[in-house]
């Protein structure tokens, strides 16, 4: 896959955030959810990764924040760092983060992993998360891998 610059890719009809990280392993392209206010006053939410349950909550998306010279699609915010997210509406494509070593065909159905990614279900889930938009093999890769995906 060519170097991604950016995590939005169509769409835009969703909500964009200014959030506080609530930990070192926040990256652009993963999922995550709000978990309170942020500590230092700003009235910003803490946002931390979303975990497999998933459970009712407004899912965002962390974005890069390359134009103001900060993190880019590859860095990690480091926690309490301003981030901003997105809350996607169903349909827009972003650039989601993919548990590596398996493959991924185009229209696999995917949900929340532990760590903020999504990885294939090949069952029926409870919750689908995306679809896979472009076919991706990952498979002998470690560490969590952009891939261009559909919110369901």
């Amino acid at each position: 896959m060519a170097n991604v610059n950016t995590i939005l890719v169509t769409g835009f009809a969703g909500r964009r955030h200014e959030d506080v990280s609530g930990s070192d392993n926040v990256q652009p392209g993963c999922f995550v959810r709000v978990n309170g206010t942020a500590v230092d006053g700003s009235g910003r939410n803490t946002v931390v990764l979303m975990d497999a349950a998933g459970g009712d909550y407004e899912t965002r998306i962390v974005l890069e924040d390359s134009l103001s010279g900060g993190t880019t699609t590859d860095g990690d915010f480091d926690t309490g760092a301003p981030l901003q997210t997105y809350t996607p509406t169903p349909g827009e494509v972003v650039m989601g983060r993919l548990t590596t070593n398996v493959s991924y065909d185009e229209g696999d159905r995917l949900i929340f992993s532990n760590d903020g990614s999504l990885k294939k279900h090949t069952s029926t889930p409870d919750k689908v998360v995306a679809t896979v938009k472009e076919a991706i093999d990952l498979t002998g890769l470690s560490g969590n891998r952009l891939g261009k995906v559909t919110i369901a």
